[in-house]
């Protein structure tokens, strides 16, 4: 679940605000700061990636398979259709007429 503090969204924004060659440097800082995991292990024909991050948890044959589908994962769990282009959300009250009660 996400909360209002979560670092998930701004993560998110910033994914979309950077070249795919920048991903992986990215993920790995998040990792760090969040005390996320991105390990690999014995799989077929190679390696198998777990990538776990803000509560998502996926695996992928390479490192950029990983990031795919964890990057999917996290939009279904924190969709960001109401940022605007500045990456702010802003949400308005509604109007209401003067001398309504």
């Amino acid at each position: 679940m996400v909360t209002a503090h979560s670092r998930l969204p701004d993560f998110l924004m910033n994914l979309d605000r950077l070249a795919v060659d920048d991903h992986f440097d990215a993920f790995v800082n998040e990792i760090m700061e969040t005390s996320g995991r991105f390990d690999t292990g014995p799989g077929i024909g190679g390696g198998l990636w777990k990538l776990s991050l803000h509560g998502i948890s996926v695996h992928g044959a390479t490192e950029q398979e990983a990031i795919d589908i964890w990057t999917r994962e996290a939009r279904l769990v924190c969709p960001l259709d109401d940022a605007e282009d500045d990456g702010f959300i802003t949400v308005h009250p509604p109007i209401k007429k003067l001398g309504a009660a």
